[in-house]
């Protein structure tokens, strides 16, 4: 897992994010404004409010985050799955000690 160690909000919902190994870069997550719970980020300031989680992901409440691998890939342009919604799976959450669902 590549764990984030900054993150700071930049214009038009982009992000610059520093990576513990030094990779570090923007990603543009416009797409994901206004949609679903991203409908958070109709509230620029909401988005602005971009953490570092406990666990390790891009976070905006304890309930609205992204992994930050599917981050890492995108900024050293390395394939991977577009950053998605993953659908709540109770059961694997459950399993996984994950409280909430995540974007990925």
């Amino acid at each position: 897992m590549f764990k984030p160690i900054r993150v700071k909000p930049l214009p038009n919902y982009r992000l610059w994010i520093e990576y513990d190994d030094g990779v570090a870069g923007e990603v543009d997550l416009s797409h994901l404004a206004g949609k679903g719970v991203f409908a958070l980020w109709n509230d620029y300031a909401a988005f602005e409010r971009v953490y570092i989680g406990d666990r390790g992901a891009i976070a905006w409440t304890e309930e609205i985050e992204i992994c930050p691998d599917a981050v890492y890939m995108k900024i050293v342009r390395l394939p991977a799955e577009p950053i998605r919604w993953c659908a709540p799976q109770p059961d694997r959450d459950r399993a996984e000690r994950r409280p909430h669902s995540t974007w990925c």
